[in-house]
């Protein structure tokens, strides 16, 4: 009990590698990775790079099914510009993490493409399909808040083929086919929706994606928009543990401290 006290109060303190020692000293390599992670993208925001690959690396020996290790190590690649290294790693992260945690490695690269911005060498003002970034809808009720460049989508699509049939790489392999092919993408989210009919997210979309390219009257298209938006506002990641409900990915529960507690809301009133 000490050492764990020991644990938690140096992560709280931000001494990651003191947290990571004490987790090791416990024999718990779940949380021992996660602080060996923390030491790497500390590293990273320094300019450390081969400082932060090594604790990388070792966050990964030690757990070699740690999803925040991987997730550091695809959006690294990402944002290198590394596609076709992208893809070999996260087919390997995808055998070794736990199945139900693997959406938070295709979120995570969709998320850091968002907010990160274009891969190195892409200009963020490159137009057309060969875009290296995400691009957001001019309109609320467009298909996927936001559509992934032609490059990673390609990268990422024969990786999440090859998987066994599974709700949501199903309907994460939708939204990275929206930046290719509109079909492809429809065709995935028909597949999520033979594994679970009631999937209100591949529903949204496949609504909105039947909306395009319709005469629709001002008032209907209004009230789509107005509920797209209110649909994508709801809080998709919800803690198996306690039930707290987040917008944005966590590895640590904020509310009852569980460790990869984290769940997507398969059922919109869960």
């Amino acid at each position: 009990f000490i050492i764990l006290e020991l644990a938690r109060l140096a992560a709280l303190s931000g001494d990651y590698a003191g947290a990571a020692k004490h987790y090791a000293s416990l024999d718990y390599p779940l949380a021992e990775a996660h602080y060996l992670v923390r030491l790497a993208q500390e590293a990273a925001d320094k300019g450390q790079e081969p400082e932060g690959r090594k604790w990388l690396d070792r966050a990964l020996k030690v757990y070699p099914a740690s999803v925040e290790a991987w997730l550091e190590r695809l959006v690294r690649l990402r944002r290198a510009g590394q596609a076709k290294a992208l893809a070999e790693n996260l087919g390997r992260a995808l055998d070794l993490v736990q199945k139900r945690l693997r959406f938070v490695l295709l979120e995570g690269v969709l998320a850091d493409a968002v907010h990160a911005g274009p891969a190195a060498g892409v200009s963020a003002e490159a137009g057309g399909q060969g875009e290296a970034c995400l691009t957001a809808g001019p309109e609320m009720d467009r298909p996927f808040s936001a559509i992934p460049d032609r490059e990673l989508a390609e990268a990422v699509l024969p990786v999440l083929e090859r998987q066994e049939p599974d709700l949501l790489v199903s309907f994460y392999a939708a939204w990275f086919a929206a930046g290719l092919d509109r079909e492809q993408a429809v065709t995935w989210l028909e597949k999520t929706l033979v594994v679970n009919s009631g999937f209100w997210p591949a529903r949204l979309e496949l609504l909105l994606m039947a909306a395009e390219g319709q005469e629709l009257s001002p008032a209907f298209r209004a009230q789509l928009e107005f509920f797209s938006a209110r649909a994508r506002e709801i809080k998709r990641f919800v803690c198996r543990t306690c039930g707290l409900k987040r917008e944005q990915v966590f590895f640590v529960c904020p509310r009852c401290m569980s460790w990869h507690s984290i769940g997507y809301r398969l059922v919109i009133n869960e």
